[in-house]
């Protein structure tokens, strides 16, 4: 049907269908103006209840052709021309309903002589004048023709939907669109392509009831309630292994003796830890069996990391009230742990104090419960428990100091066309991606926080580290020096005494490599893990810096597990770099890196019971007393023998299970004088003369050795009268052999324990 001018309402009921037009408007063809006259009034109406379905033109108009007139001549909605169009085609022009001659609508284009077409599949046209081409789709998205717009694929985020700078996000399992259709004017279409508890540019932000766990990863929250005791058990599981580290680091401080101790593995331990933290942070998409231990361990670490339990949870609804933005909140408890950590100790070791004292003054022994003493015994343990927590939550602060700088970029004006869709113009910070970078509250915080933490922790640490074992390198002896410092060199060999300010430089480039991994991408960043370990193995395996040959090795095992799990990663990813390997290559993979990664840890464990022993020995001797011997028999002889408990049996009885280690049988057996007694005549310059019998291997009776008038043989330092091997690399139970070689018990050599 033709029309020319008047008015035309396609009203309800009206149907057009299976009609064909030579020309153009195969249900009906419309132009404006009268035959023979001027113009006149003329107008379309459309219901959304009208059919206009099935009709073919040969031109365009495949429903209706409205010839040269403007769209503002036509009184219908978009929604109205979806649901009263079905089925038209035409090759011109908009087949599903009409066409309009001399004005192309969004994802139509000209083809000449006043006609439009749309766009084909996988093309696209957001010019509304269609006086340019159709353009190819974007990479990584979707164009199905005519005004559709551009989509992203799954794992691929734009910023507006006639945006064609398609970016990759950081995490993909974030950039998942919903089911149905947003339109580009749709407020919520940003959201609209994440996932359950994302949102915001790059999905990057989390949902309300969600947490940030990481960057870009967000995680269901528990009840406040819970996830505060978690916490709470969290930090108390930490301060206890901080209070065991302070304490046996202050003992082996107190030790001139070169030999491997609890501290030295303990050390070694905690910084495989804190590394394979950094690894598991990054933005790598880990096998599940991987995954879950690096949640367990992010829990126990819940204070230096929020991988299971984030902070935000915590501190939920007091970002829109404060006046510090919810992310620096985060960052600055981050700060704020070691602090509390400090305190929580020194509330430890003050109340340890006061009941020693309690004990001494029923003791009646006089100026023990005086504040001159609490200071004096709180000036030696202070500096421990700096270097101890200062060393476990180092890399912690070094992230926060290099997070208030990681930026990401969106889209970047003058690249590609239609640059009046990009809405998201220029970089983003990664802690919350609705705060564009270098403006607002960001600038101020980088500014005023983020360069003098860089300053002090990034550069100041290593170089402080370096430059006072370099200076004080002559006085690593002295008793003074090794109490308050020894933690730092103490593993070391003379010539390597400021290796732990190299250890420092390594836990910055790996804490630098892990917070910037949004901006390098997950595979250079493996590559650049993979290279910072083999770096640190070449330095071990070419300096040896470490004293002791044990120690050396699980050092070694440390650094190789860390690079075989760094460069096992880099095959996850196919050549492109985009698409991840099948996921069955990636489990069995990762049980690998498990498997490898269990063994060493196993091993550092086994290596800590084991000179851990003594100290338990010591504090049990403490405790069993005479009157409790006859419990101990009752113990069985391989756990007596294990942890070598005075057993109760008569002096160098063959059948005491501890006879084969050389150990006392009881206090009153081997006539151990009272040790702060003791302790307080050798401080007096007195000479304490009195020796203890030990036990040969074969059950008899062996005095003190004589000593010697030779002076050490090659290799050996003489302390107290016997000969040490310098290297320190004697059997696990090297303790004890000096303890044979003085002819003085385990607790003669470390000194009282308080």
């Amino acid at each position: 049907m033709l029309f020319r001018g008047g008015s035309i309402n396609l009203g309800p009921g009206v149907h057009l269908s299976h009609n064909i037009a030579s020309q153009q408007g195969g249900g009906m063809a419309w132009q404006s103006g009268c035959l023979g006259e001027g113009s006149c009034p003329s107008d379309v109406q459309v219901s959304c209840r009208a059919a206009v379905r099935n009709n073919t033109a040969a031109v365009a108009g495949g429903g209706v052709f409205l010839g040269d007139s403007s769209l503002d001549d036509v009184s219908v909605s978009t929604d109205c021309i979806r649901a009263a169009a079905q089925g038209n085609s035409a090759p011109f022009g908009n087949s599903d309903f009409f066409s309009v001659r001399g004005s192309c609508s969004m994802g139509q284009v000209s083809v000449g002589g006043g006609w439009c077409t749309n766009c084909a599949a996988n093309m696209y046209s957001f010019d509304a004048n269609g006086t340019n081409a159709c353009e190819l789709c974007p990479s990584h998205a979707v164009c199905k023709g005519g005004d559709s717009g551009v989509a992203p694929l799954p794992g691929f985020w734009h910023s507006h939907n006639y945006s064609t700078q398609v970016h990759a996000c950081p995490n993909r399992a974030a950039c998942q669109p919903g089911s149905g259709y947003a339109s580009a004017t749709d407020p919520g279409y940003v959201d609209w392509q994440c996932a359950e508890g994302y949102e915001g540019t790059l999905c990057g932000r989390c949902s309300a009831g969600f947490g940030r766990r990481s960057t870009f990863v967000c995680g269901k929250c528990m009840s406040k309630h819970n996830t505060i005791v978690m916490f709470a058990v969290a930090m108390l599981l930490i301060l206890s292994l901080l209070a065991y580290m302070a304490y046996a680091t202050h003992l082996d401080n107190r030790e001139s003796n070169p030999e491997l101790r609890v501290s030295d593995c303990l050390k070694v331990l905690v910084l495989y830890f804190q590394y394979a933290l950094l690894l598991a942070t990054s933005t790598v998409e880990w096998p599940k069996s991987i995954s879950a231990v690096f949640l367990g361990l992010g829990w126990v670490l819940s204070s230096c990391t929020g991988q299971l339990m984030s902070l935000d949870c915590i501190l939920a609804g007091s970002g829109g009230t404060s006046a510090v933005p919810l992310a620096m909140q985060r960052q600055l408890l981050y700060l704020l742990t070691p602090v509390i950590m400090m305190l929580a100790l020194g509330l430890v070791y003050s109340a340890a104090w006061i009941v020693l004292a309690l004990v001494r003054h029923a003791k009646r022994r006089p100026g023990s419960c005086t504040m001159a003493a609490f200071s004096a015994w709180m000036r030696m343990r202070l500096p421990v428990i700096v270097l101890v927590v200062l060393f476990f939550y180092f890399p912690s602060l070094v992230r926060v100091s290099w997070s208030l700088f990681a930026c990401f970029s969106v889209d970047q004006p003058g690249e590609g066309p239609y640059p009046q869709y990009l809405v998201k113009p220029g970089a983003f910070f990664t802690l919350d991606m609705s705060q564009q970078c270098w403006q607002g509250w960001h600038k101020q915080w980088a500014l005023g926080l983020g360069i003098p933490l860089v300053v002090i922790f990034c550069l100041g640490v290593p170089a402080g580290i370096a430059l006072l074992l370099w200076r004080n390198r002559h006085r690593t002896q002295l008793p003074d020096f090794r109490q308050h410092c020894g933690f730092l060199y103490r593993t070391f060999r003379p010539g390597c005494v400021c290796y732990e300010a190299v250890v420092a430089a390594i836990t910055v480039c790996l804490a630098a490599i892990s917070v910037f991994s949004t901006v390098i991408g997950p595979y250079y960043e493996c590559v650049l893990f993979t290279v910072v370990f083999a770096t640190s193995l070449v330095l071990q395996i070419w300096l040896r810096p470490y004293a002791f040959e044990r120690l050396h090795y699980m050092q070694l095992a440390a650094s190789g597990c860390l690079l075989v799990t760094s460069f096992a990663t880099l095959t996850f990813f196919n050549m492109d770099r985009d698409t991840d390997t099948s996921a069955l290559y990636k489990e069995v993979m990762g049980g690998i890196i498990l498997a490898i990664n269990a063994v060493f840890v196993v091993y550092c464990i086994v290596c800590v019971v084991l000179l851990a022993q003594g100290m338990v020995r010591r504090l049990l001797q403490r405790l069993l007393n005479a009157e409790l011997a006859w419990f101990v028999r009752l113990l069985p002889k391989s756990l007596v023998s294990l942890l070598r408990l005075p057993s109760g049996h008569g002096p160098c009885d063959p059948s005491d299970p501890s006879v084969p280690f050389g150990l006392y049988k009881s206090a009153e057996a081997a006539g151990m004088v009272d040790l702060e007694a003791d302790m307080a005549q050798r401080s007096a310059g007195k000479d304490v003369q009195k020796q203890q019998p030990l036990c040969s291997q074969h059950g008899h009776v062996r005095g003190p050795p004589k000593e010697s008038t030779a002076g050490p043989a090659y290799g050996e330092v003489a302390t107290g009268g016997a000969r040490v091997s310098a290297s320190g690399r004697d059997s696990w139970h090297s303790s004890d052999m000096a303890d044979v070689k003085t002819g003085l018990s385990d607790d003669r050599r470390y000194g009282p324990a308080e």
